[in-house]
């Protein structure tokens, strides 16, 4: 007898909060993309479908990307009792996840100014698990390109100016 595909582990480990895309969380956008996956002999699918958009084309985007990626299934079964191509139907609710709680460290922000305005050389570093689970990226956006006016010595000349920012956070309980 014909069987469908069976997915390999728990599909909703497919996707995580740590893969909403940054765009729909800035925009708090949340949705339920329903999707067809193809999966042929291999157990590894080759194609998906959008069969129910979230009206998010970045959130459906994503549904699919992932899911490519890293789902895994159990072929389906031909008649013949040979493994065959076939189909997997689900959907992915995509939900704002709660924001974690503070935690306390710091951050470090240091950057030139150079005479022309243009920021360089920015380095951002820190403690605690503020800062642990940044990736590289993340750094970039801390330390993208500012313009600020140019600097000037006492005398209106053009000069390099060295800058650093620090913050630190604490918790305490509240009284």
């Amino acid at each position: 007898m014909p069987t469908r595909p069976v997915p390999v582990g728990r599909p909703g480990d497919w996707i995580s909060d740590d893969d909403y895309p940054r765009t729909a969380l800035g925009n708090s956008t949340t949705g339920i993309v329903g999707f067809e996956l193809t999966v042929p002999p291999s157990g590894i699918p080759n194609a998906c479908e959008i069969i129910k958009s979230s009206n998010d084309a970045e959130l459906d985007s994503a549904t699919c990307m992932l899911l490519l990626k890293r789902a895994q299934f159990t072929p389906a079964m031909g008649a013949d009792g040979k493994p065959a191509t076939g189909t997997y139907r689900s959907r992915v609710l995509w939900q704002i996840p709660f924001a974690p709680l503070p935690t306390a460290g710091n951050l470090t922000i240091a950057y030139d100014i150079l005479p022309d305005g243009n920021s360089a050389n920015c380095i951002a570093t820190g403690t605690g698990p503020m800062m642990a689970k940044r990736t590289a990226d993340d750094i970039k956006a801390i330390c993208k390109p500012w313009r600020f006016a140019k600097p000037m010595d006492a005398a209106g000349k053009p000069v390099k100016r060295h800058v650093v920012f620090e913050t630190n956070m604490t918790i305490s309980d509240a009284p």
